[in-house]
């Protein structure tokens, strides 16, 4: 299911692509983000719709916004890679690192140590 403002941000990229560029500019240069908010709702886990402990919050950010912080992201683990500035053992964030890459190598280096 796509969503409406999916298909309107698809439907205008090249149309919208200077004045966000233009207000991402400006977020970068005050230092931060006014829209940066967003509505919790809870969600219900599992279990009984009357214990509040078996919700958990559900955030609904700014479409705009995830799109800057994407940016943002991206940006930094550019700069961080290129430099040499992010360990080989870092896992999160990275495209195609995982927990589950994370924890192969985990048991990867405990094998090799309990064999030597």
């Amino acid at each position: 299911m796509e969503y409406p403002v999916y298909s309107f941000i698809k439907q205008f990229k090249y149309q919208l692509l200077n004045p966000l560029v233009v207000v991402f500019k400006h977020f970068v240069d005050i230092g931060e983000m006014p829209m940066k908010t967003a509505n919790v709702t809870p969600v219900l886990k599992k279990g009984v719709a009357s214990d509040v402990s078996n919700y958990r919050p559900f955030s609904l950010a700014s479409t705009f916004c995830k799109l800057f912080e994407r940016l943002v992201q991206e940006s930094m683990l550019d700069f961080l890679s290129s430099n040499n500035l992010i360990s080989s053992q870092q896992h999160g964030l990275l495209a195609k690192h995982s927990t589950c890459t994370q924890l192969l190598e985990t048991i990867s280096d405990w094998s090799i140590a309990l064999r030597n």
